[in-house]
């Protein structure tokens, strides 16, 4: 009987070392995982981000572009 204790002591300490082990690798796996999703959410927040202001810089040019023609038209109808 007293070995059996004594197995079971021992069994026991390496099964909640073991446990402990797993839950804490489990643990930083699903951190891992979490930052990669975040990541990729990111990535894929950025490009349409910058495409967007891309576009917005191509409006405001565009919009200059024509105020200056206007304004160069003005200033040749003005001077007739």
């Amino acid at each position: 009987m007293e070995g059996y204790k004594r197995h079971h002591n021992g069994v026991q300490q390496r099964y909640m070392y073991g446990q402990k082990a797993l839950y804490e690798q489990e643990r930083h796996h699903s951190l891992v995982l979490r930052q990669r999703v975040l990541d990729s959410k990111a990535a894929k927040k950025t490009p349409k981000s910058k495409a967007k202001s891309d576009n917005t810089t191509s409006e405001h040019r565009n919009q200059l572009v024509t105020v200056s023609v206007y304004f160069s038209l003005y200033s040749v109808l003005v001077r007739t």
